[in-house]
């Protein structure tokens, strides 16, 4: 089992059949956040959700669901997918074919959009040779309406549409920060 399932595992056993009262400092602020009307004496249930989707864990109150997205450790990368899929999610939301291609030069590193190039460049090549079509890119999918679509699919939804995450969660059960999906 790896360190993040492993982290999953400690929250829900911290957490599950337990009276909020009795939880820790950081894990009360937590559920205070997503269950504003919490009593001291409730108790809640914590599992694991066993799909691959965004959301790892649900915790229930008053018969209410959340689901939680857990990140915990130092990786770069909070999300992956094959980037014939995202390119299809860029699509449909609209962002043009120019703007998927500068991407898609970076993403393949050999002077292609589609992999079929002799020889990869380095990341430090590629930014010295794309520099401008990486600024385009970035300007572009920067845009309000356009970031928080990608920013909801890495972090919330994921690629299906199956157990969404409500809240994301970045630590273990002794400490953490979060935000909601509207945040």
């Amino acid at each position: 089992m790896n360190k993040g399932i492993a982290n999953e595992y400690v929250i829900i056993k911290a957490i599950n059949n337990k009276k909020y009262l009795k939880l820790n400092d950081n894990l009360k602020s937590f559920i205070k956040f997503i269950f504003p009307d919490i009593k001291d004496n409730d108790i809640l249930e914590c599992k694991k959700i066993k799909t691959l989707d965004k959301a790892d864990i649900y915790i229930k109150h008053n018969n209410i669901i959340k689901n939680i997205s857990i990140k915990s450790g130092n990786r770069v990368s909070v999300h992956s997918e094959n980037v014939k899929q995202f390119i299809t999610f860029l699509k449909r939301i609209n962002i043009n074919e120019a703007i998927i291609d500068y991407l898609l030069l970076y993403h393949y590193g050999d002077d292609t959009t589609n992999g079929s190039g002799k020889k990869r460049m380095s990341a430090e090549e590629l930014k010295i040779k794309y520099e401008r079509e990486i600024r385009i890119f970035n300007k572009y999918v920067n845009y309000k309406n356009i970031i928080k679509k990608i920013i909801n699919r890495c972090l919330f939804e994921g690629t299906s549409e199956e157990n969404i995450a409500d809240y994301v969660y970045y630590g273990n059960s002794q400490h953490g920060i979060y935000a909601s999906k509207e945040e």
